[in-house]
This record gives C-alpha cells, sequence and structure tokens, in this order.
C-alpha cells in the first residue's frame, strides 16, 4: 500500500491537466507562465520506478548494440507523454516543436542539450511550415542531469537536440502534442551555418537523418489514466 501512495505523481499530473483542460478549452496553445511553472513541478515528481524504466535493466546491456528506445506512456488531443532511453553516446538530432510547450526530465543519467530559440518573425506557424529555413538564436550549451525539468517554449529553445554522456532516461510531457493536420509536424535541422556575433544563426530543414532510429518499446509503468 505504501508503494501505491508513492506512485500517484503520474496519475496526478494526468488529473490535473485534464482539469486545466476542462476549464479552458483552449489552454494549450498559449500556457501562461504560472500554469507552466505549476506542470514543471508536477513533471519533477514523476520518476522512473513509476514508469517502468529501471536503469539496471539497461546499464546490463553493455557490449550489445542498443537502439534508442521510445516508450508511448498515453496521449490525449491536448498533451501525450511518452519516455526515451538512450545509450552512451546516442543523439537526438535537432529537431522542433511548433506552437508547442515540452516539459523534459532526466529520470537518470546524464545529457547534452543543444538548443536555438527562434526569432520573433519565426513564431508563426505559416512561416515556419513554408520556409525552408529557421532563424534562431543559439543557447548556451548545457549538461542535463538526473531530477533536473526542461521546459522547451514556443519560442525559447524549440529547436534542440539531445546527446547521452551515459544511458539515459528522459520523461517527455508534449502539449498540445504533434499533429501534422493541425500544423504541428516535427521538422529536423542541419549544423548551424556561422552564427553572428550576437549568437544569431540559419538553421536549414532537413530529411529526418538517416543515422536516427528508434525501437517503438511497450510501457511497463502505472495506469496514467488516459
Amino acid at each position: 500500500a505504501g508503494e501505491n501512495k508513492e506512485m500517484k505523481a503520474l496519475k496526478g499530473l494526468v488529473d490535473a491537466l485534464k482539469k486545466i483542460s476542462a476549464s479552458n478549452k483552449n489552454w494549450a496553445a498559449a500556457l501562461d507562465e504560472n500554469t507552466v511553472s505549476s506542470i514543471a513541478g508536477m513533471v519533477a515528481k514523476v520518476d522512473a520506478a513509476e514508469l517502468g524504466v529501471h536503469r539496471e535493466n539497461y546499464e546490463n546491456k553493455r557490449g550489445w548494440r542498443s537502439d534508442i528506445e521510445y516508450i508511448a506512456v498515453g496521449e490525449c488531443d491536448d498533451f501525450s507523454m511518452c519516455v526515451f532511453v538512450l545509450p552512451p553516446n546516442a543523439s537526438i538530432p535537432l529537431h522542433d516543436h511548433p506552437n508547442m510547450t515540452v516539459f523534459s526530465k532526466v529520470l537518470w543519467g546524464k545529457m547534452k542539450l543543444v538548443a536555438y530559440d527562434l526569432l520573433p518573425e519565426e513564431t508563426t506557424s505559416t512561416t515556419r511550415q513554408d520556409s525552408s529555413s529557421v532563424q534562431v538564436r543559439e543557447r548556451a550549451p548545457k549538461t542535463v542531469t538526473a531530477g533536473e525539468v526542461c521546459v522547451t517554449a514556443q519560442r525559447v529553445g524549440n529547436v534542440h537536440g539531445f546527446h547521452a554522456v551515459e544511458w539515459t532516461a528522459v520523461f517527455d510531457l508534449l502539449v498540445p502534442p504533434y499533429n501534422t493536420l493541425q500544423g504541428r509536424s516535427c521538422h529536423y535541422f542541419g549544423e548551424p551555418m556561422q552564427s553572428a556575433p550576437d549568437s544569431t544563426t540559419t538553421l536549414r530543414k532537413t530529411p529526418c537523418p538517416d543515422w536516427f532510429y528508434t525501437a517503438n518499446t511497450q510501457y511497463r509503468g502505472v495506469n496514467s489514466g488516459l
């Protein structure tokens, strides 16, 4: 019973998001600062045990070729949740989250994060969908460790990529989810062109890199309530 009492953070997060949704139908399209802060706090409480992602199961795979695992946790119209498990030295290429806010918690491990802010003229969905490149400002690279929550906003850090320093598991909450019909397609980007003195640069859209592959893996965590 003690374990059940502790493992309620995921269900609490889902219930809170449903409650916000019930009071404001368009909440996902424009999260205010207080809501972002509140959601980030709830994401921070979700842990690896609750999601059924145990570090020792992966570290025992040493010597085997390992793919990045993608574990779908749950999805509805307003948000989706998943876990990525990255082997040492695996990368998720530069990609964006058009008109979305993403909350990422490192459950265990360590990864390097490279991110770019969209410049103001790039925040409209029309520009984003039709253009072959985007104007961005580079953010300082950072290393993210277990327990940390990163927020990817609609403009701040919206184009980002990850590189695992060691075995790393990341819980992602996407608000709202990718949806091509609603103008939220995932775009990939090549290496940046030379940065200007103010750190602004251009990123060109590219097809998904051939080397990037994820293996869909069954979710073995607690019921999310979705």
